[in-house]
């Protein structure tokens, strides 16, 4: 028997199998896709790990140099012109301060230093619904 007589024999045959095999090739798009963005969220979050860490040494080195960490006193401001001016400005520590990988999405690290004694920094870690994370130096 050939295909063409399955079909003429069967005429809902198409019509039940061919939604079915739509949906299938959907739902396995559909995990494709899951899988690759919690891919993607998990790298950022190790880019953010390693960039804080990066920032972390750098603060260390210029505490050497300088005595005190840079002061950015106005916890209402995100602290990075000062580290900037700091860390790349002054005393070419970094060539760049890093930032956020989604600070065009308005994500963004935090820097505070009351007195130059201790600091901290602050990021949002996404893999861990978004919750802040604190690093603190002395």
């Amino acid at each position: 028997m050939s295909k063409s007589n399955t079909f003429k024999q069967h005429p809902g045959f198409v019509a039940v199998i061919a939604p079915m095999v739509i949906g299938l090739l959907g739902m396995i798009g559909a995990a494709g896709v899951a899988r690759f963005d919690h891919q993607a969220v998990v790298h950022r979050d190790v880019i953010r790990l390693q960039q804080i860490q990066e920032l972390q040494t750098a603060l260390k080195v210029y505490k050497a140099k300088t005595g005190l960490y840079p002061i950015q006193k106005d916890e209402r401001q995100d602290g990075w012109q000062e580290l900037t001016q700091s860390l790349v400005v002054e005393t070419k520590i970094l060539t760049a301060v890093p930032k956020d990988p989604k600070s065009e999405d308005n994500w963004d690290y935090r820097y505070w230093s009351g007195d130059g004694t201790i600091y901290s920094l602050r990021y949002l870690k996404e893999s861990n619904k978004q919750q802040e994370q604190l690093v603190y130096g002395q």
